[in-house]
């Protein structure tokens, strides 16, 4: 074998095998272009739209920072602004996210938001810090990218669901969009929009009613303009009427049901009222009409009628009669005073008279004269004559007949007025010698209705004439109303009149007649009070208890000891259960701070002491507290609920007063169940719940009302003086009336009658 083939043969065969597949090395140039594929997918999808926007100004636009929100969202930036090709206005060149592809159709609305500031509020607030913005409002539609821009916000049906109405007038007044409407001085809705009518004589706005207040609107409801301030009559009768503080400012429009009629049916979308120019001609009454025979002291828009002082009318118009006799006056009557208008009512004018024996209507002097009216039961009417003058009595009149007992007449005369806290309820019906000839009898009529008002220990002094007393620590002068100055008058003081020993007078009881009040007070029951700091208190400060009078520094002097001031302090009579151990004194003064106000009278008289009685043994002498002790309070007591028609300036806080005393404050106030009124809980202090049966009477006290006649002088009523800043409510309960519950309802009214500020009843409070 030669050395090739052993070779050959030992030389093992060659496997070849055939790969399939790519190459290991096309696989990155394959992942890049698919990742390039894909970034060039997501800049299409992901990139930006842009859309045309036209506006009519640039005013307010910015290349590069004017910035498209939705729902406080940006989606999108203005790019550039162009001039419009009919230089009408401006292109704004705007790229929006396109996930807002959706919302770029036909119906969809832009707008730009800037500050703005007016009366009515502040609106944009926020782009003071961001610059102004494009705002959308999607809406449905085609597709479309080319927009114009509204001139302001649309109405929005989130912001507007509610009731949308039409308000029809012949002047816009000081009403502009945004301005408030009010029912009850609450806010409802607002002013959304106005505009001329076609013929361009009315002016038609639109408003809104919030949802949770669109069921109040009725069809017979009366709209009228509750902005600036509205004079109308004639000297002396001159009405000032406003709304709202915010309302005089920005204009606002109220509305409510006419009293007089059922509320109708809900009013339907879109429907149209007139709105009248202020409240006196939007509301409805009672026409009346009344002959007379002449029109003389009758003022149109100014003679009132009056029952009892309130008034219930305003003459509105006067015409001649058909066969010029006389004349026949046309009133609108208060709904409320219906139930005076039968076949029984009479009226009158009254007019001031002065004479000898009497001296009437002195009032009128200043505010003119007026027709009052009065009534019994009767057939319901509205055509009346007017009486010539007063008509007299039927029935006999009953009440209480004394007699006093004095050494000089002064300047009392037959017809002279006994008063009651100011309050006239009787008169002198005659006087002469007794048989000594040393004294003079002096024979009194006290009226029905105040005779309850007179016990055995009443004490009658003489009003007349001016008293003046005083020394180094100054002047006092005492006087009555100018009317007693001119006819003479007695006044009355009943220490013992709502104590459970109190014996009611009766026919022929006699009495010594006091030549001042400081007389016929009888003071008693002296105490010795030390005061660490008695800056401001001298000879004649009062001590008070809940701001009623129960005594009189007489006396200042110095302690030997600490240095401290000693106060002598006189009680009144009425007043000795402040002689007891663990009564509290201190010295009440101004305080005036952003969180509170107390004893702001103080400012007027100067400090003052208070206190608070104690129920130990009898004790004279005393050291006043550092401060006014903290208040207890009571987790008890009974709660009510007032109706009144609108709010005010009740609120949260507010003090509840009888005879001037806080017995309990206000603890909450909302919208009644049928919007008809507003519902103001209050809660009287345990102790005091006793004063409240079914017959109370509740009336706000709020404010400062002024009276002024030439004779009367000028007379300022307010409970007090916190009530002028922060409001108050009071009440008044007569003797009768059954026990009531828990959340009781009264009404609440604008003020009282006369005959509830009579009442005086006694009534036992509970122990504390």
């Amino acid at each position: 074998m030669s050395n090739d083939s052993m070779n050959h043969d030992n030389v093992p065969a060659a496997l070849v095998e055939k790969k399939t597949g790519i190459a290991l090395v096309w696989i990155i140039p394959i992942i890049a272009a698919c990742l390039g594929g894909w970034l060039v997918y997501k800049s299409i999808v992901e990139s930006d739209i842009a859309i045309k926007i036209h506006f009519n100004s640039g005013e307010g636009l910015s290349a590069g920072k004017t910035e498209i929100r939705y729902k406080g969202i940006v989606i999108g930036k203005v790019e550039s602004i162009e001039l419009d090709g009919d230089l009408s206005g401006v292109v704004a060149m705007t790229k929006v996210n396109r996930k807002a592809k959706k919302v770029l159709n036909t119906g969809t609305q832009f707008w730009l938001i800037k500050p703005e500031i007016s009366f009515a509020g502040v609106r944009g607030l926020d782009t003071l810090l961001s610059g102004n913005y494009i705002a959308i409002s999607p809406g449905e539609g085609k597709e479309k990218l080319a927009f114009t821009a509204l001139d302001e916000a649309p109405v929005s049906d989130d912001e507007f669901s509610g009731l949308s109405i039409s308000l029809e007038a012949n002047t816009l007044g000081s009403i502009h969009i945004g301005s408030p409407i009010h029912y009850r001085e609450i806010t409802v809705g607002e002013i959304v929009s106005y505009a001329l009518d076609e013929k361009q004589n009315k002016v038609f706005i639109k408003a809104h009613i919030n949802k949770n207040y669109a069921h109040l609107v009725r069809k017979n409801t009366r709209f009228w303009n509750s902005s600036g301030l509205s004079i109308s009559g004639s000297f002396p009768h001159i009405n000032i009427s406003t709304g709202s503080l915010a309302s005089l400012i920005s204009g606002g429009v109220s509305f409510n049901h006419p009293e007089n009629e059922s509320a109708d049916l809900p009013a339907e979308k879109d429907q149209t009222f007139t709105l009248y120019k202020n409240y006196d001609v939007a509301r409805s009454g009672i026409r009346i009409t009344i002959e007379m025979p002449d029109a003389e002291d009758i003022n149109v828009n100014g003679t009132q009628i009056k029952y009892k002082g309130i008034t219930v009318a305003t003459i509105r118009s006067i015409l001649p009669n058909k066969d010029f006799s006389g004349v026949i006056a046309e009133a609108i009557v208060d709904p409320k005073a219906k139930f005076a208008l039968n076949t029984s009512t009479r009226f009158w004018m009254v007019k001031p008279n002065i004479s000898l024996s009497e001296i009437s209507g002195l009032s009128t002097i200043v505010k003119g004269s007026h027709i009052e009216v009065d009534f019994k039961e009767g057939e319901f009417a509205t055509h009346f004559k007017l009486l010539e003058k007063k008509p007299n009595l039927t029935d006999k009149t009953s009440g209480l007949h004394i007699t006093l007992t004095t050494e000089s007449l002064g300047g009392l005369s037959v017809g002279s007025k006994v008063y009651y806290h100011q309050i006239p309820i009787g008169s002198v019906q005659k006087y002469e010698l007794d048989d000594s000839k040393q004294k003079i009898n002096v024979s009194l009529y006290i009226e029905q209705e105040y005779q309850a008002l007179i016990t055995k220990k009443s004490r009658f002094y003489n009003t007349s004439g001016i008293k003046v007393s005083g020394g180094l620590n100054g002047v006092s002068i005492e006087a009555e109303s100018l009317a007693s100055l001119l006819t003479g008058g007695i006044g009355i003081v009943s220490p013992d009149l709502n104590t459970k020993h109190a014996v009611l007078a009766k026919n022929g009881h006699r009495y010594n007649l006091y030549s001042d009040k400081s007389s016929a007070d009888n003071l008693e029951s002296k105490l010795s009070i030390r005061i660490a700091d008695g800056s401001g208190i001298k000879t004649g400060t009062p001590l008070k208890h809940q701001g009623r009078v129960v005594g009189e520094v007489i006396a200042i002097e110095l302690s030997d000891s600490d240095q401290q001031v000693v106060a002598s302090v006189q009680l009144l009579e009425s007043t000795k259960i402040f002689a007891r151990a663990g009564s509290e004194f201190w010295v009440s003064r101004a305080a005036l701070g952003l969180s509170k106000v107390t004893n702001l009278d103080a400012i007027i008289t100067g400090p003052y002491l208070s206190v608070n009685p104690g129920a130990g043994a009898t004790q004279l002498e005393f050291t006043s507290l550092p401060h006014e002790p903290l208040t207890r309070q009571l987790d008890t007591g009974l709660n009510l609920i007032l109706e009144a028609s609108r709010l005010g300036s009740i609120k949260p806080g507010v003090p509840i007063y009888y005879r001037d005393i806080p017995v309990g404050k206000v603890i909450h106030y909302e919208l009644g169940a049928t919007a008809q009124h507003v519902d103001i809980t209050i809660n009287i202090e345990e102790r005091f719940k006793n004063l409240v049966n079914a017959n109370t009477r509740f009336w706000n006290t709020s404010g400062i009302g002024v009276d002024f006649s030439l004779f009367n002088g000028a007379k300022i009523r307010t409970d007090t003086l916190e009530s002028i800043i922060s409001g108050g409510i009071a009440f008044a309960t007569p003797d009768a009336g059954s026990d009531i519950k828990n959340n009781q309802r009264y009404t609440l009214l604008d003020e009282p009658k006369d005959e509830w500020t009579k009442w005086s009843p006694a009534i036992k409070l509970e122990s504390k």
